[in-house]
């Protein structure tokens, strides 16, 4: 089994303490949007979207199937795209872009 990292445990605290009751709006947003996400979402912090890109290198249909086994809830967005809940309240959509020669997956 592999190993959680260390600030997992840091992440379940905060939500613990601080998650509230809050209906979930199905309002996608990106790292981007959230204050301070263009700045904190960098160097040591970036999200490491190449992982997903290197595993499934523009094969939709075994992304796809991956992320059914994941019991990820499929979404009409990009070329493919799930939603999963990590959280009771924190809802996560990934979404896969076949690469071309210009734009890489």
């Amino acid at each position: 089994m592999q190993s959680l990292h260390d600030y997992f445990y840091l992440f379940i605290i905060h939500y613990l303490l601080k998650s509230k009751e809050i209906k979930i709006s199905n309002v996608w947003i990106s790292e981007k949007d959230i204050p301070g996400g263009t700045t904190f979402f960098r160097g040591p912090h970036e999200i490491p979207t190449n992982i997903i890109s290197l595993r499934f290198n523009n094969n939709i249909l075994e992304f796809k199937e991956r992320c059914e086994q994941l019991h990820g809830i499929p979404l009409n967005m990009a070329d493919a795209a799930y939603s999963f809940k990590i959280t009771p309240r924190i809802p996560v959509v990934v979404l896969y872009w076949r690469g071309d020669r210009d734009f890489p997956a």
